[in-house]
Parts: structure tokens; sequence; C-alpha cells
């Protein structure tokens, strides 16, 4: 199903001349897997985003974010929105995937379930 969406965007983008990102690169997904483990202790399902990541390494669309590994990018880099968001410790209990202009989309480890 997501493959269906991520190809109807990748059309819509091209006639605009804008493209998504590309897919996560091999020696991304270790860096990924380790960060997620290290960061969350098996509590968030990385395996799961993974792949989405593997078909697009975040996406930016009609003002909806979803993170991905973009070291390049602040607006779609995973690691550096958990860092920022779960500073306060009412967040810790969170992994953020995306975001909004008003919402967050985020994986509630306590609950193992999404939260909008």
């Amino acid at each position: 199903m997501i493959q269906t969406y991520l190809n109807q965007i990748r059309s819509f983008e091209k006639e605009y001349g804008d493209e998504i990102p590309a897919p996560i690169k091999e020696e991304e997904i270790k860096k990924y897997t380790e960060w997620a483990k290290k960061e969350f202790h098996n509590q968030f399902p990385y395996e799961d985003y993974l792949f989405f990541l593997k078909l697009a390494n975040g996406l930016n669309f009609n003002g909806l974010f979803l993170y991905g590994l973009q070291l390049e990018d602040d607006d779609l880099n995973i690691q550096l929105a958990n860092n920022t968001w779960r500073e306060s410790k009412y967040m810790q209990n969170y992994v953020f995937i995306g975001e909004d202009s008003i919402s967050f989309f985020v994986w509630n480890m306590m609950e193992k379930n999404m939260k909008f």
C-alpha cells in the first residue's frame, strides 16, 4: 500500500520538476539500525520503519514530513528530530517519525502504538 502512495507522490512531484528522496543506502541502513537499537532499546519497531526508508529516505510532501536518515536536510533527519523533541522528560516515551503543520507522528513506546 505504501508503495502505491509513494508512486503516486513520485508521479505528482515529477510533474513539477521535483522528486522524493531516493531509498536509504546500504551503508545508512547499518547506521540507522544501530542508532534505533541504542536509542530506543528495541521498544520501537525500527524494522517496520526501515521498510519505508528502503522505498524513500524521508518524505516532504504537501506539508507532511516523514523523517529519514537525511543528514543534509534537517527537516528530514530522524536522529536530529528525536534528539530535539525528546529532550523534554514528557516526550521520552515517544519516537518521532514525522510531522505536519499541526501534528507530530510518533510511536508510543509504552503503549506500543502510533499516535497522531
